[in-house]
């Protein structure tokens, strides 16, 4: 069983463009029965926002997406502020955070601003990575 943990970025990208692997993990998701895609009501409030502001159209289509996604619980306030020396940016440390309280193998993300300096490296055994990088590791192991 894989466990992947999805970035705002990536619903948000999901959401508004059928093309690319941020569509295509979480279609991966729908056929494979070892592929569990998650994120936070934290992530999907922040990826709504987003959508609300730049691509109102694209709301059906993400709420079509959230019934796939298995909901994790908001992780702990104390592991948040933990990983500030991991991740400078405070908005972007309850993203790791869920990740590693869901115990997700990988952590997909866009964000090369604010994870780009851990892409390919685990960080308490969650592998931070792009979409595109998941969805090839992915189907190596199929």
């Amino acid at each position: 069983m894989i466990r992947a943990f999805l970035d705002a970025n990536v619903l948000f990208t999901a959401a508004y463009s059928r093309a690319g692997s941020s569509w295509a993990i979480i279609q991966e998701a729908r056929v494979q029965d070892d592929l569990v895609v998650m994120t936070t009501e934290y992530v999907f409030d922040e990826a709504e926002n987003k959508l609300q502001e730049k691509f109102p159209t694209s709301l059906g289509e993400y709420a079509s997406l959230k019934p796939i996604l298995e909901t994790c619980p908001e992780p702990s306030g104390a592991l948040v502020e933990h990983l500030s020396s991991v991740i400078r940016y405070p908005k972007d440390r309850p993203v790791l955070a869920g990740a590693i309280s869901a115990k997700a193998d990988w952590l997909l993300t866009w964000d090369n601003d604010h994870f780009g300096h851990l892409y390919g490296i685990r960080v308490y055994d969650v592998l931070v990575s792009d979409p595109g990088s998941g969805l090839y590791m992915l189907r190596q192991l199929v």
